[in-house]
């Protein structure tokens, strides 16, 4: 934990550092008229948060059955300490965990430079909204029932609609502020 606070005082304090390595490909991107480095990195950062929530959610269940059907009562109290701690950190050990898991901390460090060089009122409510959006589809393509499919896919839509309200009101705002 005290690892991964140093890296982002190190992100955050060398962010001039990494704005001026990211300039040359930010300026060609911003340059096309329907895509912006923002939006793309609160694209990454939604992919990130939302595709792997359901996958941290299967992997922690199957490592759960698994440790909850194999487990054995036993007479010992030091036994009973040694199987206490090896189930509370076999989820750590286990690839179905740790691997979404630091792809889904590697998105909270996307975001986090994200939010030191754009619109914070902008970069939120998107990320979030993206998070979700990419937990469906990926909640869906994992097979994993849904409950009030037409509430889902109207929730999904709406979301989708109030990311785009945001982000073309974004352009516009942004071509007006240009002089001509």
């Amino acid at each position: 934990m005290l690892y991964a606070t140093y890296i982002l005082f190190t992100i955050h304090s060398n962010t001039t550092l990494l704005n001026s390595c990211i300039a040359p490909a930010a300026d060609i991107l911003q340059d096309m008229n329907w895509v912006s480095v923002d939006f793309l990195s609160m694209l990454v950062v939604g992919a990130l948060w939302g595709c792997t929530n359901p996958l941290l959610r299967k992997g922690s269940a199957e490592v759960t059955s698994s440790s909850s059907s194999s487990s054995s009562p036993s007479s010992s109290t030091c036994e009973k300490k040694d199987s206490f701690l090896a189930s509370a950190l076999k989820p750590f050990f286990g690839i179905k965990v740790w691997l979404p898991y630091v792809l889904n901390q590697s998105g909270s460090v996307v975001f986090y430079i994200l939010l030191a060089n754009s619109d914070i009122s902008m970069a939120v409510p998107i990320c979030n909204a993206m998070a979700l959006l990419f937990s469906f589809v990926t909640s869906s393509l994992l097979g994993e029932p849904i409950e009030k499919p037409f509430r889902t896919v109207l929730g999904a839509s709406l979301i989708l609609t109030g990311v785009t309200i945001c982000v073309s009101s974004q352009e516009q705002a942004e071509q007006e502020e240009k002089p001509v």
